[in-house]
C-alpha cells in the first residue's frame, strides 16, 4: 500500500508500506539440529517459512541545476525452520534494518555537471562462535592442538551483524558539442572517504587460542 505525491516546481513524494509471507522457504542444512547422513539430495535442506515487511519513503526533485533524490527504507525479514535455531524465527542473512540512498546532481553550465551518491545500510546478519571447548573423543573441526580438539559453539543463528556498509562516490562530466553529436569525459571516484566496509568474516581460533594462553 502507497501514497503519492507531486507538488509544484517537479517536487515527488512517496511513501509505501509493505507486508509479505513466504512459505516453502528452502534453505540447507548447516545449522540443523537433526544430521543425518542424506540419502537423497532432498535431505540435504531445510523447508520453512519466513516474512518480510516494512516501510519505504522516497523524495525528488527534477526541475532546476540541482536535482537529486532521498531513499530510505526500515524493514525487517525472517526465516523460521522447524529443525534449525530450535524452532524460533531467526533474522534472515540479508535483512537490512535500514537502507539510506542519497542522490545530488549539480549542473554548473551546459559543458560541465556533477553527481554525488552516498548509501548505507546496516551489515548483514551472521552466525559466528559464541565461544569453544575441547573434545578428546574424535571429534575436530579441522585444527588440532597436542592430544585436544577445539570444537566451536555456534550462536544462535544470525545473532550478529557485521559492520553497516556505507560509501560516497563522486562523478564529474565535461560535455562538448560536436558535429557528429556530444562528446562527454567523466571522472569518477569510488568510495571517496575510503571506507572500509566487511564483505567476510573470518574467525581465527588459532589466534584466540594463543592469546588466551598469555
Amino acid at each position: 500500500i502507497g501514497s503519492f505525491y507531486t507538488l509544484p516546481k517537479s517536487y515527488n513524494f512517496s511513501i509505501e508500506a509493505f507486508y509479505k509471507t513466504l512459505s516453502n522457504v528452502i534453505t540447507d542444512k548447516k545449522f540443523s539440529s537433526i544430521q543425518e547422513p542424506a540419502v537423497h539430495w532432498e535431505d540435504l535442506f531445510e523447508l520453512g517459512k519466513g516474512t518480510a515487511y516494512g516501510l519505504e519513503f522516497f523524495a525528488e526533485k527534477n526541475y532546476g541545476k540541482t536535482t537529486g533524490w532521498f531513499a530510505y527504507t526500515l524493514s525487517k525479514a525472517e526465516r523460521q525452520f522447524k529443525n534449525m535455531n530450535d524452532g524460533k524465527a531467526f533474522p534472515y542473512e540479508f535483512d537490512r534494518r535500514h537502507s539510506l540512498n542519497i542522490v545530488i546532481n549539480q549542473k554548473f553550465s551546459d559543458k560541465i555537471d556533477m553527481g554525488i551518491v552516498w548509501v548505507y545500510s546496516s551489515g548483514r546478519n551472521i552466525t559466528l562462535p559464541d565461544g569453544q571447548y575441547i573434545s578428546n573423543f574424535g571429534l575436530t573441526n579441522g585444527t588440532n592442538s597436542g592430544d585436544n580438539n577445539y570444537i566451536p559453539v555456534q550462536s544462535d543463528i544470525n545473532e550478529y551483524k557485521v559492520p553497516s556498509y556505507n560509501r560516497l562516490d563522486i562523478g564529474l562530466n565535461f560535455h562538448k558539442h560536436k558535429k557528429w553529436g556530444v562528446r562527454t569525459w567523466s571522472m569518477g571516484l569510488y568510495n571517496a572517504y575510503n571506507h572500509h566496509n566487511s564483505f567476510l568474516i573470518y574467525v581465527d581460533c588459532d589466534k584466540i587460542r594463543k592469546e588466551e594462553k598469555v
